[in-house]
């Protein structure tokens, strides 16, 4: 993935809870440090959320592996070339956790998500290029938790970003940290990199058995990239979205 697409992945993951009551918010912590905690080599992305009360969150999700040169690699490619490489291909997701503090493992934990009974989770877990997590504050009624990003993307000239979205409830100390819903989360889609439909997704906790999601679809026009004027009129004209409604989950309890 280039340069330029990696702050904008990120940049889905960040801010998500603003306006929401919730307890002071936490802040980035070290996260070569957190992958020692953790146990993970440098073939694993790592991301640590300290909270205030001094505990640190930590998530980890294995890069893309990088195979040997091919022959001629380091001659300069043609478009044509270009065009026919094969995308890469993201390790099979996994998801290790940790929760700790004053450098000392307090709780472990690892999942591999499945997507089972989501076809965009599905498609995310088959196609997607590269991993990448991070990790913010998530309020769940009164209690305070948090909301771990799992970012996956496909895809050149028409570029599919998705978020797996897993949100934990935080124990008191001594205690696990609890899953209480996995979905979709952030979207992004790209046409060209000239038209952008970003969605945000916010959660919210209706009541002690209750999650509501709330998408927000944004479509943008960047005109400052370059395209021929009669593409440029064409995707202008599908670059629309209608935000659903309200969509409500049942929690794990």
């Amino acid at each position: 993935m280039t340069d330029f697409w990696l702050p904008r992945l990120l940049g889905l993951l960040v801010g998500l809870t603003a306006g929401v009551a919730q307890a002071a918010p936490g802040t980035r912590c070290d996260g070569a440090q957190a992958g020692k905690l953790l146990g993970v080599s440098r073939d694993w992305q790592v991301a640590c959320w300290r909270l205030d009360d001094g505990r640190e969150v930590i998530a980890a999700v294995p890069l893309t592996p990088l195979g040997p040169p091919a022959a001629g690699a380091f001659r300069p490619l043609n478009k044509d070339r270009k065009a026919k490489a094969k995308p890469e291909t993201a390790a099979p997701l996994e998801v290790r956790l940790a929760l700790a503090r004053d450098a000392t493992v307090l709780w472990r934990g690892e999942m591999k998500p499945d997507g089972k009974g989501s076809a965009d989770l599905r498609e995310l877990l088959e196609k997607s290029e590269e991993w990448l997590v991070a990790i913010e504050d998530q309020q769940l009624g009164k209690d305070r938790g948090v909301r771990i990003g799992v970012v996956g993307h496909w895809g050149r000239e028409a570029m599919s970003v998705r978020e797996l979205a897993l949100l934990f409830r935080l124990p008191g100390e001594g205690i696990p940290m609890r899953l209480v819903w996995s979905g979709l989360g952030n979207t992004r889609e790209s046409r060209l990199d000239y038209c952008l439909i970003e969605g945000i997704a916010t959660f919210q906790q209706v009541d002690d058995r209750t999650l509501e999601r709330q998408m927000r679809l944004t479509p943008t026009v960047n005109r400052e990239t370059k395209v021929p004027r009669a593409k440029a009129r064409d995707l202008e004209k599908k670059c629309v979205a209608t935000s659903p409604d309200p969509q409500r989950f049942p929690l794990t309890p």
